[in-house]
């Protein structure tokens, strides 16, 4: 982004979207990773107390702090993408999206828990899982056409056809 008059960088709140986007898209897969292990394995109700953790807040595992990782990452997204104007990008749709799925998904694991793990519960917990992430991935992508990332898979300027022949 090219400097302010005063010398100092312009912030770019559209590189802030992006980069919470990236963040909460891999935290969100390795989440739903952890999640099929945990359910693979049988160990699924480990922690019989949810919300709470063995009568503690802050759970002590890693699916705990990749919980808390994606919560984080979502609510700080959706307030950066709705101070932010991209034009006709609208980033706040998605951003709101994944919050309001962040929301029923947090709400769905709890009926998880206390289903003990029926059926209907866990599928849906693992469907609304996929679609937080598909919505972060699209406001990844959304956001990276307006920073000016092009993706890994274009060929350096200049070489042409004959590069790759």
């Amino acid at each position: 982004m090219a400097a302010d008059r005063d010398g100092t960088r312009a912030v770019n709140p559209v590189r802030g979207v992006h980069r919470l986007a990236v963040l909460t898209a891999a935290a969100t897969l390795l989440l739903l990773f952890m999640g099929g292990l945990v359910t693979s394995t049988g160990s699924g109700l480990a922690v019989p107390d949810w919300p709470l953790s063995f009568g503690r807040f802050f759970p002590p595992m890693v699916g705990g702090v990749l919980f808390v990782v994606v919560v984080l990452s979502v609510v700080a997204m959706a307030a950066v993408a709705g101070r932010s104007h991209w034009g006709d990008g609208h980033p706040e749709r998605p951003a709101l999206l994944a919050l309001a799925l962040l929301i029923l998904q947090i709400t769905l694991g709890g009926v998880t828990v206390w289903s003990r793990r029926a059926v209907l519960a866990t599928t849906t917990h693992l469907v609304v899982g996929a679609a937080l992430l598909a919505t972060s991935l699209t406001l990844t992508l959304r956001a990276s056409r307006f920073i000016g990332w092009h993706g890994v898979g274009r060929a350096p300027t200049g070489l042409g056809r004959r590069a790759f022949s």
